[in-house]
């Protein structure tokens, strides 16, 4: 090549960009985490829509979120989530305006009134939804609380004062526990819906005296106390729900000294700690944690979530990541400088990358999203939710309007994963797929060997070319492949792929690779 022809091309390459070439082993011998699922939660919006809108809207949005099925061409109706966490209410919607949380979508009902009536026709959009999961085949459902039903707390509001300690009365912990247990009851005995986990206590870290939406804050030993009462409860009841601890608003909380309710793993899982609830028999060993604001980096996104895996490790505890949605402020690693900037195909890799960090680096066997659907408010984009409100009367008008439900990348990205990788399945070892910047390569092996499932994601602006290869026993295995695209002009599709042949993945994509075994 002469020398002109040699920098045309050279030129070339730096301004369009040359499509990487990667070699990926997948190798399903070496085994991890067993998978719970992927889920998302009914907080805050599903409420309103269950209740106040067409039905139509409301089975689109069920359809797109829990349906298993496939359109025509091959391509997934709707994401498969196979976890479906509920909000139990404090019944700030009751209180109306004297109740003092301004936003009425963060306002909630209860089961329980204040006169200590229950009222199981309440939270009827929310079990609208509840039971639509049900009826599509999700079958693990979480029931979780962000503060004690009005009635219990000690200034009869759903948000707290502010000493930090939790808005319980002293003298209401085995009321509370009872009332959990007895609306599981319920859900059990009139609905068949059995509750898997009831986590009694959401992100105790956080002061939540704001008037912007229900919350409590715990001191460790209140959690214990709590706890134990519940745990009292449940056997009494011989139920087999199990309760999950302490949903810590961030990882760090886990495994750090800090304030209130840190270093979670030592304090509830080590038998030194005087707030040990390890023994309990319906505690279940694993640790629940939210991945808000440990992602502004790619370095810090993997320390944290590896030291997260070293603590769980430690008290052999399973990690549940259960609450996730951009919450961090810019600048972010492989972002645009502003969330203006950022398109929706952006956010939506940026979780990507997030929830691989979260499977891979934190061990984490259940991966959720926050909220399933909200309006866009803002300029927020899709950064808060899975399913696009359009409300009657513009996004900022009351969401008892009614109006129309529409799909966001955030959704079909998290689908990547949760319609095809099922409970039971184990992650399994690829190799060297862990670029966050670049290529990200993760996959799960079914229960029955029959099945593999690889997710890949280009989180890079330019394509990449990628051959994957199996261990050679399951390579002579493989009878079938499919494949099903995630990007700026794709929702899941599936896409024609050839055995043997390179993967070729868009820039700013995720695919879903499933391997069908003889």
């Amino acid at each position: 090549m002469g020398k002109h022809a040699f920098w045309i091309v050279l030129i070339w390459v730096f301004a369009f960009g040359a499509k990487a070439q990667i070699k990926v082993e997948i190798l399903p011998e070496r085994q991890y985490q067993t998978m719970a699922g992927f889920g998302a939660s009914d907080c805050w919006t599903m409420q309103y829509v269950g209740k106040y809108w067409a039905e139509a809207e409301k089975e689109k949005a069920a359809r797109l979120l829990f349906s298993t099925g496939m359109d025509a061409d091959g391509s997934p109706r709707g994401i498969g989530l196979s976890i479906w966490r509920f909000n139990l209410g404090a019944g700030t919607i009751e209180q109306g305006d004297s109740g003092k949380i301004k936003d009425i979508t963060r306002r909630a009902e209860c089961f329980l009134n204040e006169k200590g009536e229950y009222d199981f026709g309440k939270q009827a959009g929310q079990q609208w939804f509840l039971d639509k999961a049900k009826s599509y085949g999700c079958r693990q459902f979480v029931a979780f609380s962000n503060s004690p039903p009005v009635g219990f707390t000690r200034n009869g509001k759903g948000f707290a004062p502010k000493d930090g300690n939790a808005n319980l009365r002293a003298d209401m912990y085995d009321d509370f526990a009872d009332y959990l247990v007895t609306v599981l009851g319920y859900f059990k005995n009139k609905k068949r819906i059995d509750f898997k986990y009831i986590s009694p206590v959401n992100e105790p870290q956080w002061p939540w005296n704001g008037t912007y939406q229900e919350g409590s804050p715990w001191q460790t030993a209140e959690i214990k106390k709590l706890a134990l009462e519940l745990d009292k409860a449940l056997q009494r009841k011989k139920s087999k729900t199990k309760i999950i601890l302490p949903e810590a608003g961030h990882w760090n909380d886990t495994y750090r000294p800090k304030e209130r309710a840190s270093n979670m793993m030592y304090e509830l899982f080590d038998p030194q700690s005087a707030n040990y609830v390890g023994d309990l028999k319906t505690v279940e060993r694993l640790i629940a944690g939210h991945s808000y604001w440990t992602d502004s980096s790619n370095a810090y996104l993997t320390d944290v979530r590896l030291r997260v895996k070293a603590e769980a490790d430690k008290y052999n505890l399973k990690v549940h990541q259960t609450e996730w949605s951009l919450l961090s402020k810019m600048p972010l690693e492989d972002m645009p400088e502003s969330f203006g900037k950022a398109t929706y195909t952006d956010i939506a890799l940026f979780m990507a990358k997030v929830m691989y960090a979260d499977l891979v680096f934190a061990g984490a066997s259940e991966w959720s999203f926050w909220t399933a659907m909200d309006a866009e408010q803002w300029g927020f984009k899709n950064r808060y939710n899975l399913l696009r409100m359009h409300t009657t009367g513009g996004d900022y008008a009351p969401a008892t309007n009614g109006g129309t439900v529409s799909d966001v990348k955030t959704l079909w990205v998290l689908g990547n994963y949760s319609r095809f990788v099922r409970p039971g399945y184990k992650r399994i070892e690829t190799t060297p797929a862990g670029d966050l910047s670049g290529l990200m390569g993760v996959s799960f092996l079914s229960p029955n060997d029959r099945e593999i499932v690889s997710v890949l994601t280009n989180n890079s602006t330019k394509p990449i070319s990628v051959e994957v290869g199996l261990s050679p026993l399951y390579q002579k295995r493989v009878r079938e492949t499919k494949c099903y695209l995630t990007d700026k002009e794709h929702n899941l599709s599936k896409t024609d792929v050839t055995l043997g042949k390179s993967l070729e993945l868009p820039a700013k994509s995720v695919t879903t690779v499933v391997y069908s075994l003889k």
